[in-house]
C-alpha cells in the first residue's frame, strides 16, 4: 500500500479491496468487545473511502492510522 502510494501517487483499489476482505475475516476471530467493534468500523469506513478516492493523500493517512489502531489496539484476551 505504501509503495503504491509513494510510486504511483494513488492507492491500489484491488489491494484495498483484498485488505477489506481480510479485515472482515479477521474480525470474526476477535472477542466481542465494544472497542474492537469501534476499531473495526472505523477501519472499514476508512477503507471504503480509500476505494472511492484512491488518489487522496488524506485518505491514505487515515487508512494507515486506522489500520494501526485496529492491529495494535484491538483487545485480545488470549490466544489458543
Amino acid at each position: 500500500m505504501k509503495n503504491s502510494h509513494e510510486v504511483n501517487g494513488s492507492l491500489s483499489v484491488p489491494a484495498l479491496s483484498k485488505l477489506e476482505v481480510l479485515v472482515k475475516q479477521s474480525f470474526n476471530y476477535l472477542p466481542d468487545d465494544i472497542k474492537n467493534q469501534s476499531y473495526y468500523t472505523e477501519l472499514l469506513s476508512s477503507l471504503q473511502r480509500a476505494i472511492k478516492y484512491p488518489d487522496n493523500d488524506s485518505v491514505y493517512s487515515d487508512v494507515t492510522k486506522k489500520l494501526a489502531n485496529y492491529l495494535g489496539k484491538s483487545q485480545i484476551s488470549s490466544i489458543s
